[in-house]
C-alpha cells in the first residue's frame, strides 16, 4: 500500500485522532516515508541556523557582511587559533 492510499484510508476514518493523523500524513507523507528509507533529517541544518541566529543576535549587527560571514565560519567551523599566531 502506498502512502496516498494509506492517507486516504485514514482520512475517511470516523475516529477524530485518526483523521488528524491522515491530514498530517497527506501534507507530509512523502517526507515521513523518506525518513524511514534514509534515516536522515534536517536537524544538522537547523542546528547551524540556530548558531547563526545566536551569532547575529550576540553581535547586535556587524560592520559589514564579510565580518558576519567570517564569524559564521569561525563558530560553525569550530575553528581555533593558537595563541602564538595572534602575537
Amino acid at each position: 500500500m502506498d502512502y496516498e492510499a494509506l492517507a486516504l484510508e485514514v482520512c475517511n476514518s470516523e475516529i477524530v485522532e485518526k483523521k488528524k493523523f491522515g491530514e498530517l500524513f497527506t501534507r507530509n507523507g512523502e517526507e515521513i516515508l523518506n525518513y524511514f528509507l534514509t534515516f536522515r533529517t534536517n536537524a544538522i541544518l537547523e542546528g547551524f541556523n540556530s548558531k547563526i541566529s545566536i551569532i547575529k543576535n550576540r553581535a547586535r549587527g556587524f560592520k559589514n557582511l564579510k565580518n558576519f560571514i567570517n564569524m559564521i565560519y569561525f563558530i560553525c567551523g569550530e575553528l581555533s587559533f593558537p595563541i602564538s599566531s595572534i602575537m
